[in-house]
């Protein structure tokens, strides 16, 4: 029997993990790895969270996160396409790849584990 895949809001408690998954799409997007960004990025993460500046839903297989998404919000000065300045940045977008080997995050989900079914997590 297969598991179904799980949606929920990203919580205090899967920061660490979630810091692995970004790291691991920055490196994937090409970047260079010149400093440890898991200090800053559980900083900005717990931070942004308590402040309602960063909201994240994952999905998670057996436990494990294997997708993120992200908006960070924050304010600008007014114009008058944006009275109000208020303006929501996507961020974090990653999903695990299929037989993907040596990641931090322990992302690989065999074909013979992919989810038939998904939960949302209210």
């Amino acid at each position: 029997m297969m598991n179904a895949l799980l949606f929920r809001k990203l919580r205090n408690e899967d920061i660490a993990e979630f810091v692995e998954m970004r790291k691991l799409q920055l490196l994937e997007e090409g970047a260079l790895p010149t400093t440890d960004l898991t200090e800053p990025l559980r900083d900005y993460f717990r931070h942004a969270l308590e402040k309602d500046r960063f909201v994240s839903w994952i999905a998670l297989d057996d436990g494990k996160i294997v997708a993120t998404s992200g908006m960070s919000f924050s304010r600008r000065p007014p114009y008058y396409s944006n009275p109000t300045g208020f303006v929501g940045t996507l961020s974090c977008m990653h999903t695990c790849h299929t037989g993907e080997r040596g990641s931090p995050a322990n992302c690989s989900m065999p074909s013979s584990r992919r989810p038939s079914s998904a939960i949302v997590e209210k």
